[in-house]
């Protein structure tokens, strides 16, 4: 009989024995010792420590399990990454000096770190266990970028102006705005050299490829237009923009400005003004405003405040005041609002109907289908033709049920962002503020300090916001 066993855990990585407890009675050393390294033997265990086994016989370690062989596992190397020879866009923090970086052609933008390898590891066997890559990372190219495969770096491919966003490195051909004697001239960077034009911005509306930066105001009545982003390092008084990317203001927008951008607004302030993007942060003020946001809208000062006019988001809200001690009516709206909430209810019951429909078309093609089968008979030929335009219906309703399906999720993703995000009041909320999250309604009726606003059920409800975790 065996009087010790052997067994391997940890994949592979560690060997354990196990003796018996009645091999103590038996006082049989030596046939102890013989059964473990047989064990280990027959396990094709070959590198082991002898002393190491007469030890744990003479300290009569019985009846429990010892390890007495330990291998290595191997070691996962260090992750792939991207270093960057340039800041990453902070919206919230913007150092214009540092916005506009202009690079020649052919500057070096990134370099890739490949993943390394991890350390081999040993099992008990005595066979190699290969060491595991660390994970690639990926590295988004943007436009105007070159990429050599080679050295694993990027540069870019004309000169213009680099931007790094949200992990999107990207190089825009850039414009540049300035006042030269009593004339705007517009000066454009095509690869190394660079073009300069006077231009009336009043005459008609002004196209511009790329990134464009205004080291000067912009002229009340312009209507300007880029492919890229548009910095200002001045004011906007009364002016129209329109941009693909984000629209930063160094100064502020004013006087009946008209701002749309698929990308973000930043701004020292804005009063009176129209604002369309996807967040919107300002550093001091939104006062008397039309903001409509897709994301939210976020103050960033000590005095930060939103007072007067409608300003509606679908993430978050988020600011030091709300609304003025005067009283003067400041809306705010969360999401939906009641038209809104009404057309998702339709949406949502329309695409019901459809399914319906759709349903018992599909179980008339199922029979059609059976009786198709009987080619060449009387029936089998009524049911092909049904079978046919029941398919042609299907056909033609699913342009539709798409249609539907792509704004009950458009709706969907409104709805469950602002379950989850709430209209946040860091310092006081004032007499005069009304609050609308999905239709929902909420009139301030007197002061509230320190405090944030979400939705419960069919019901907006305040509570007591922690200072220290505001966001």
């Amino acid at each position: 009989m065996k009087l010790a066993i052997i067994s391997i855990e940890d994949k592979g990585t560690k060997a354990f024995v196990f003796i018996f407890p009645q091999a103590k009675s038996q006082n049989q050393n030596k046939d102890i010792k013989r059964d473990i390294i047989e064990g280990l033997e027959e396990k094709n265990i070959s590198e082991y420590d002898v002393s190491k086994i007469e030890k744990i016989i003479k300290e009569e370690r019985f009846g429990e399990k010892i390890l007495l062989v330990e291998g290595k596992h191997a070691t996962v190397g260090s992750d792939g990454i991207v270093k960057y020879r340039l800041a990453p866009l902070d919206k919230e923090n913007i150092d214009f000096d540092k916005l506009c970086q202009i690079t020649d052609k052919d500057t070096l933008l990134a370099e890739v770190i490949p993943p390394t390898k991890g350390d081999d590891g040993i099992d008990v066997f005595g066979n190699k266990i290969p060491g595991i890559p660390g994970k690639d990372t990926v590295f988004f190219k943007g436009e105007n970028i070159g990429f050599e495969e080679a050295d694993n770096k990027a540069y870019n491919a004309k000169k213009g102006v680099a931007i790094l966003e949200g992990g999107d490195l990207y190089l825009d051909l850039l414009s540049i705005v300035q006042e030269e004697g009593n004339e705007l001239v517009l000066e454009k960077i095509i690869d190394d050299s660079s073009h300069k034009s006077g231009i009336d911005f009043l005459a008609e509306e002004v196209r511009i490829t790329g990134t464009v930066i205004f080291n000067t105001a912009v002229p009340k009545g312009a209507v300007i237009s880029a492919s890229g982003n548009i910095i200002v390092r001045g004011d906007i008084n009364g002016a129209t923009l329109k941009a693909e990317r984000d629209i930063l203001v160094e100064g502020k927008i004013k006087e009946g400005s008209k701002i749309e951008t698929k990308g973000d607004v930043a701004a020292f302030s804005i009063e009176n003004s129209l604002i369309v993007a996807k967040s919107v942060i300002v550093k001091e003020q939104i006062k008397r405003c039309n903001i409509q946001a897709s994301a939210n809208i976020k103050l960033l000062a000590a005095e930060g405040r939103i007072v007067g006019g409608e300003n509606t988001a679908y993430g978050s809200i988020a600011t030091m005041y709300l609304g003025a001690e005067e009283g003067e009516a400041t809306f705010i709206f969360l999401g939906l609002n009641q038209e809104g909430e009404q057309r998702y209810k339709e949406l949502k019951k329309q695409h019901k109907l459809l399914e319906d429909e759709i349903t018992s078309h599909i179980s008339n093609i199922q029979q059609y289908k059976e009786l198709k089968g009987l080619s060449g008979s009387e029936p089998g030929k009524q049911a092909f033709e049904y079978f046919k335009q029941e398919l042609d219906f299907l056909e033609k309703k699913k342009p539709l049920i798409q249609e539907i399906e792509s704004k009950i999720k458009y709706f969907n993703e409104i709805y469950s962002g602002v379950l989850k995000n709430s209209i946040n009041v860091k310092k006081e909320i004032f007499a005069g503020v009304e609050l609308s999250i999905n239709g929902y309604i909420y009139k301030v009726s007197q002061p509230k300090k320190h405090c944030y606003f979400y939705l419960k059920g069919e019901e907006v409800v305040s509570s007591f916001l922690d200072v220290e975790r505001f966001i």
